[in-house]
């Protein structure tokens, strides 16, 4: 499965890179952005037949961490973005805009 993302922004949102600190032209976009990246690992993950759970363990992290991301309400690190590609099996492609 691949993984297509945009990135709008040099920065990638994460706890430490709260969306109001995101120029407001790219807000919307980033949000959108990450409620289909939210999508996407839930889909994935239920595809694989993970529940949260066991993603958890294999991400060492907390189960909330997987329920936080899947429902928006947390974006992930680049670092556990790129975890979470590695543990579903997606693959990651850039595009230019």
């Amino acid at each position: 499965m691949v993984l297509g993302v945009v990135p709008r922004f040099n920065v990638w949102v994460s706890k430490n890179n709260r969306l109001n600190k995101i120029p407001k032209e790219y807000r919307e976009p980033v949000k959108k952005d990450l409620a289909n990246l939210a999508k996407v690992i839930r889909e994935r993950r239920k595809q694989l037949g993970f529940t949260q759970e066991e993603l958890a363990a294999i991400l060492d992290v907390e189960p909330t961490t997987v329920q936080s991301i899947e429902q928006s309400r947390r974006s992930p690190s680049i670092e556990m973005f790129l975890s979470f590609c590695r543990a579903l099996n997606l693959k990651l492609e850039l595009t230019r805009l």
